[in-house]
């Protein structure tokens, strides 16, 4: 999953040839890796004795390494873009995004190949990864439950039908049983067992009374709420089409039911102006690499097998 959704992502961060450079590829999904190995590292040390050993525990080498590398493949996407400019050459469409940050902070002096590279990585980090958990569960979830399969094969081969055979967006947007589906997915195994995690700044008082003092963190049990009865039916029983059947029954407001929409009873992807922008390009990564295997494969568990458990690190699933 990692390996195609870096594959995916870098055609849309860098370039056109980023997707066929097995370095970048291999880089952005595994530098993650590198830099927690590093963090735990640290935590080990205090605070006050970290900026002077950082450099010393495991994982520094290696995370130095991995950026030397992504340096200098970001230096010559930029300069192929500069060179494009200056030829008169009309850039690949679709844009990426590295295009447009470069012409928003031109050059490639240190100081600016660093952000560049800042960017791109904590971008990666952000979207490879837990794009990658959504999209494991959902194969977890059609493992597990192979009914659902036949249905949502045959909504796919319709729409494709419909749009002469484009996986577009808006053909992936018509698919509403698998996006019920990924929905569902993302309801019950969140990659977050919190999120909205908040400092607040200054003492609050609430409308009924509670202190919050400066300093305090918030965050919302996003697990918890995602299974609390007093929102869904059946709350902690995995339902496919349970958002399908909202989206069926709400005439009015069928929209807050897509797997992209965001509720106080729905924060995977946050809430409010602060919800993840990328959701919608993690819409499509997802949807078209579950239509792609469904198409060509069938999936489900061995026979007495059941669904594979959650594994929890700190806050994540």
């Amino acid at each position: 999953m990692l390996r195609m959704l870096g594959i995916l992502t870098a055609r849309v961060m860098i370039d056109s040839d980023a997707p066929h450079n097995e370095t970048w590829v291999t880089l952005t999904t595994k530098y993650l890796h590198a830099g927690v190995t590093h963090a735990h590292a640290l935590k080990f040390w205090h605070p006050m004795l970290r900026p002077l050993v950082h450099r010393f525990v495991p994982g520094y080498a290696e995370v130095q390494r991995q950026l030397n590398l992504e340096r200098s493949i970001v230096v010559d996407a930029i300069r192929k873009v500069e060179e494009r400019e200056e030829n008169g050459v009309p850039e690949p469409q679709p844009t990426s995004v590295l295009y447009h940050m470069s012409r928003k902070a031109p050059g490639t002096s240190s100081a600016v190949i660093d952000m560049h590279l800042k960017e791109q990585l904590n971008l990666a980090v952000g979207r490879i990864h837990t794009t990658s958990a959504v999209l494991t569960q959902t194969l977890f979830e059609l493992s597990a439950h192979p009914t659902y399969v036949p249905e949502l094969r045959k909504e796919i081969i319709h729409t494709l039908v419909k749009f002469d055979g484009e996986f577009s967006k808006a053909a992936l947007w018509d698919m509403h049983k698998l996006d019920s589906f990924i929905r569902e997915t993302h309801r019950l195994s969140s990659p977050n067992l919190t999120t909205l995690q908040r400092r607040v700044t200054q003492d609050v008082t609430l409308s009924d009374g509670t202190f919050i003092p400066s300093g305090t963190k918030l965050e919302f049990p996003t697990f918890a709420i995602h299974r609390d009865s007093e929102f869904f039916d059946n709350a902690a029983e995995f339902d496919g089409f349970t958002f399908l059947k909202l989206r069926q029954e709400d005439d009015k407001d069928g929209g807050k039911h897509h797997y992209v929409s965001t509720r106080k009873d729905m924060l995977g992807w946050g809430l409010g102006k602060t919800a993840c922008p990328g959701r919608f390009l993690a819409d499509i990564e997802i949807k078209l690499i579950v239509a792609f295997i469904l198409m060509n494969y069938d999936i489900k568990n061995p026979d007495g097998q059941g669904r594979h458990s959650h594994v929890r690190f700190e806050n994540q699933v």
